[in-house]
């Protein structure tokens, strides 16, 4: 057991207004390895197999696919909890058919599509981070499995979709354009990410990645605004999870379109 007293998660580290770009990199370099390495372009047949079996992870799974995939998707469903400026937003996701189908086979894309060992939850809850410092470390890997590599990159995205709204609508008074640093970690995520997929893919098979992504991004998004599980960074801050809504839906309306990095990047940020 390591001790990791002096270390605390990124979410939290971002709320209270701590920012440190190298640590932003190693993230992004440490998920792009994990991807690499075990990506099934990557290692041969049988490796990949073992990869398969020793990661399977059906109880969990399916537990997500519940829960980030399908009920936040359904009108009203029982199990969502959300804000009244939320609520009013909600006829615009469950009456868009296109919206709909995207997100079914980003659904189905999670339960089926193998393509290298994913964390399964890489939000920045799972990223421990260091004051002042380039050192972290990846926790709760419970969700780990062999899948769309999308998953990982589109959680961490959304994640900093929510801080970067968070600081940007309810800014404080000693850092007011902390949120600026939410951007750059975007941008940087995404370059590093998709730089390191050139040593591996097709150009179409990174800008099917890239689509994915941008439809992973749109189904976290819901999952954490409308679903039961929360995000604290957006806790009594409706107008950050309307813009956030807002988003989701863009991506998921669009992410069939979006395949590349700048086309992501301006669903993202547009005004």
């Amino acid at each position: 057991m390591e001790d990791l007293h002096d270390y605390k998660t990124m979410r939290k580290a971002l709320m209270e207004g701590e920012f440190h770009m190298e640590a932003v990199k190693k993230v992004a370099e440490t998920m792009a390895i994990l991807h690499r390495k075990t990506h099934r372009k990557c290692v041969s047949e049988t490796q990949f197999a073992e990869l398969v079996n020793r990661f399977k992870n059906d109880e969990m799974l399916s537990m997500m696919d519940c829960a980030f995939f399908t009920f936040p998707l359904l009108p009203y469903h029982k199990t969502n909890q959300y804000s009244a400026e939320v609520k009013a937003q909600l006829p615009r996701i469950y009456g868009d058919q296109i919206l709909q189908e995207n997100a079914s086979k980003i659904r189905a894309r999670h339960i089926a599509m193998k393509q290298c060992l994913v964390h399964g939850d890489f939000s920045t809850e799972a990223v421990m981070v260091k004051k002042d410092s380039a050192k972290v470390k990846i926790i709760d890997a419970e969700f780990a499995y062999i899948g769309p590599a999308a998953h990982d990159v589109g959680t961490l995205l959304a994640n900093y979709i929510f801080s970067y709204y968070s600081h940007k609508l309810y800014p404080t008074e000693e850092s007011p354009g902390f949120y600026k640093n939410l951007e750059d970690a975007m941008k940087t995520t995404l370059s590093i990410y998709l730089k390191d997929l050139n040593d591996y893919l097709t150009p179409d098979e990174i800008k099917s990645t890239v689509s994915d992504i941008a439809g992973f991004v749109g189904c976290y998004i819901f999952a954490r605004i409308i679903g039961r599980i929360k995000t604290f960074d957006m806790t009594g801050r409706p107008l950050s999870e309307v813009k956030c809504v807002d988003i989701g839906i863009r991506l998921l309306q669009r992410c069939t379109e979006i395949t590349n990095q700048q086309q992501l990047l301006d669903c993202i940020f547009k005004s």
